[in-house]
């Protein structure tokens, strides 16, 4: 991100007086000059992103540096505060079969839900709410709840002439649809894990998995209908459409 740029390395430069050139790209160029990098032996990154679920294509082509070896035979190189055992069972997906490390997770997407405020004590907003669907005006306790508020509020925003939704997606035709779907919106429904049945490493339903089931429809049909409630913006990214078209 441009905060890791702007701030962490100023700060790790004054710290070491090592200089760290950080780059900012889009998701798919990231992967498209991090692979021609690696594959081409031409050395421009010392250090790149790498998404917990693609990190295994990079290691069977043993690409990326074993940092418990490092870690183990060079002690001086390892920051002093750095434990392995603080991280939570996130970090497995960052170990080879032998339980060596390969990546360190700097982030986690915490779902949570953002409401302003001063909507929701606005007292006329209140009254028409109530008076529309019969409850108190609060944050949803479950996703019936949530669908009316956003209903609500994106009706609100047309009958006020203001740019004002109920809702919120990371939907442009991008991977960020599919990580919202996968890590969002399947979980809160009971899909775990893609839909896989981490046993039998399958996902359909007829091999035990969840990813065609019922409860996984009836989220993506949740999903695309509450489109509607969302800024227009988040629905489109046209160049990538273009090289998926291609």
């Amino acid at each position: 991100s441009k905060a890791v740029r702007d701030y962490a390395a100023r700060s790790f430069e004054e710290l070491t007086g090592i200089k760290v050139e950080f780059e900012v790209t889009s998701w798919d160029e990231m992967y498209t000059k991090s692979i021609s990098d690696i594959s081409r032996g031409t050395g421009i990154y010392d250090f790149i992103y790498v998404e917990q679920d693609i990190i295994y294509a990079y290691l069977v082509k043993d690409w990326l540096t074993d940092m418990t070896e490092i870690m183990e035979s060079k002690p001086q190189l390892t920051d002093p505060d750095l434990d392995i055992d603080d991280f939570t069972t996130f970090i497995d997906y960052f170990k080879d079969a032998d339980g060596h490390v390969f990546g360190i997770p700097f982030e986690a997407f915490l779902k949570s839900y953002v409401y302003r405020k001063d909507l929701f004590e606005d007292s006329e907003i209140r009254t028409a709410f109530k008076a529309e669907y019969g409850w108190d005006l609060r944050p949803p306790k479950d996703w019936d709840e949530y669908t009316q508020i956003a209903k609500f509020f994106t009706a609100w925003g047309k009958k006020k002439g203001i740019d004002l939704y109920g809702h919120v997606a990371q939907a442009k035709t991008h991977p960020c649809v599919a990580y919202e779907m996968v890590e969002s919106i399947w979980p809160a429904w009971g899909i775990y894990n893609w839909g896989i049945n981490l046993e039998k490493w399958r996902a359909t339903v007829e091999n035990g998995g969840t990813l065609n089931s019922k409860r996984a429809k009836e989220a993506f049909r949740w999903y695309i209908d509450m489109l509607k409630y969302a800024p227009p913006v988040y629905f489109f990214h046209h160049h990538y459409s273009l090289k998926i078209s291609a």
